[in-house]
Parts: C-alpha cells; sequence; structure tokens
C-alpha cells in the first residue's frame, strides 16, 4: 500500500503588529485603518521539514511545510537612499524561520502559523524585544543599573538594519552556568533562532560580558543546539563560555555600554577601565556620543 506524504500549505500576511493566516489571499492593495498605504514584500514557497500534528501516524516523523509570507513594510527609504541597510533582510527573514521550523514540532498547525508570524514581526520589534527580555530579566535577578539603548551599526555582517546595544548590571546567586541557561530560556520565549552566523539577524540577543573581577570559563548545552545535533547524529557537546567576553575588547557595540554603567570599573585580564577601553576602541574621548541612543518605550 504507497502513503502519501501529507504537505501543508500556509500563507501568512503580517503587517505591523496584525497577523493574518489565510488559505487564500488576494494583495491587490494594503492599507491601514488610517488610509496609508503598505508596500508588501512576498516569499513564496519556503519548504521546511518538521514535526506537525498529534495523531498517531504524525508523532516522531517529518513532513513538509510550505510557507509563503506577504510582510507588510515601508521600502521608501530604502529606495530613497540605495542603502542595503535601510531594507528588508528578506534572506535572514528566511533563514531565521527554516531554522525555526525545522528544529521545532508542533501538535497544531495554528501554533506553527503563530510562531512564524511572530518571527517576522518581533525580528524588526528591537525595542519591544529588548523591554521583554528585561521584564523577564527582572522576575530571577536583582537590576542595579541599565544603559542607554545604543543604535548601532551591523557588524562583520553588514547587510542588515542597525542593531540596539545595551549593558545591564546585575546582582544574582546563579552561577554563570546558571544565569546562561536562564538567558537562553529568555531567548527562547522571544523565538531567538540559534544561528551558525552568530551575527545574523535575530530577535535577541543575551551575552555575559563581565562577571566581577573574574576571569573564568564555563560551559553550557543550549537545548536548542542539543536536539540538533541529535538530530544529525552527533553527540552533543556542552558550549565553552569565557568571561570576560572577548567582544569588550573589539567592538565599541560592546564597550560603550558597560562604560556608561561602570566607566571605572576594570577590565580583568588588561587592567584598564571600562572608560579607558571605550576611548580606545572608539578614538574618542567623549564615548558615549559615538552612537545614537533611542527610546525603548517606543
Amino acid at each position: 500500500m504507497a502513503i502519501r506524504e501529507k504537505v501543508t500549505t500556509i500563507l501568512f500576511s503580517v503587517f505591523g503588529e496584525k497577523i493574518n493566516v489565510h488559505d487564500k489571499m488576494s494583495l491587490s492593495t494594503c492599507r491601514l485603518p488610517s488610509g496609508r498605504g503598505y508596500d508588501v514584500i512576498e516569499i513564496d514557497n519556503l519548504r521546511c521539514r518538521t514535526e506537525i500534528g498529534i495523531s498517531q501516524h504524525e508523532i516522531g516523523k517529518k513532513q513538509e511545510v510550505v510557507i509563503s509570507l506577504r510582510l507588510g513594510c515601508d521600502v521608501r527609504k530604502a529606495g530613497k537612499s540605495g542603502d542595503v541597510s535601510n531594507s528588508v533582510n528578506y534572506t535572514g527573514v528566511c533563514q531565521n524561520i527554516i531554522s525555526y521550523v525545522e528544529s521545532t514540532s508542533f501538535d497544531l498547525v495554528e501554533k506553527l502559523a503563530t510562531d512564524v508570524a511572530r518571527i517576522c514581526t518581533a525580528l524588526y520589534k528591537p525595542r519591544k524585544n529588548l523591554r521583554d527580555a528585561l521584564a523577564l530579566l527582572r522576575k530571577k535577578v536583582l537590576v542595579l543599573k541599565v544603559s542607554s539603548p545604543f543604535l548601532t551599526p551591523p557588524q562583520l555582517k553588514t547587510d542588515q538594519p542597525d542593531f540596539i546595544n545595551m549593558a545591564v548590571k546585575i546582582l544574582t546567586e546563579m552561577t554563570p552556568t546558571s544565569l546562561k541557561t536562564f538567558l537562553y530560556g529568555i531567548e527562547k520565549s522571544l523565538l531567538r533562532v540559534r544561528d551558525p552566523n552568530k551575527h545574523g539577524l535575530h530577535t535577541i540577543d543575551l551575552d555575559i560580558s563581565l562577571w566581577g573581577s573574574e576571569v573564568l570559563e564555563y560551559s553550557v548545552v543550549d537545548k536548542e543546539e542539543e536536539f540538533d545535533h541529535e538530530c544529525n547524529g552527533f553527540a552533543s557537546e556542552a558550549s565553552p563560555k569565557k568571561v570576560p567576553d572577548a567582544d569588550i575588547l573589539r567592538f565599541a557595540h560592546v564597550a560603550v555600554p558597560l562604560a556608561e554603567i561602570s566607566p571605572n570599573m576594570k577590565h580583568p585580564t588588561n587592567g584598564s577601565t571600562l572608560a579607558a577601553v571605550a576611548m580606545e576602541i572608539t578614538g574618542r574621548e567623549d564615548y558615549l556620543d559615538t552612537f545614537p541612543i533611542v527610546v525603548l518605550s517606543r
């Protein structure tokens, strides 16, 4: 007896905060309630394989899912400037969706649809993602100080929008391993997709930069990475992490927020204050003016 594999096809429209899931849809015109039109980017036939369903014959078996997207956006700025950083990085959107869907199992197609649509909106709502991350962080640690939200250009992979970078000073009884595991949980709740390219597009990225004056190394197994290794037949290994984070001495977007909240703190390995580190990397005494500061409440 021949068994034909079920193929699930989903069509989304994502416009600002509004998310719709359709079987069929006409998009000749898309307008806000105010009457202002949206530009539309269409992404058709993303093919993923994932576990979906609750029937006995569906559990534990991957099936093909075909996803098409209609993304409401405003392309005028990119059209006028010709600057790729002002455009929608639809390659990053596709990569995030495929990675998430193929590393997650779903009981219902509605759950898959909602999560994919949330990824589409979350990738371009960094302020909300940071507000949500801070709220979740405060549930388990004492937040002593929060830096300004700095709008910083992307590093290494430059064909994507600017990032918002912040630093937070906390007090916790957790170990570095426990804290990093907690941070992974926050990232997962905000639909962060673990990607081999750490400098690519993502909803949120939470790291431990400093642990007082200590120099240490610890290990954490990210459950999502563990799942990917098991699916591909590899043994999972804990990822080694080092503190202080080497990026403090490499990138201004890391050094400047840290220097704002603890300017006189000395870097554990080179002995310079964080203010001195920020001045050296940026090449300016007024290092706090290196990047624009954005309003996080927008």
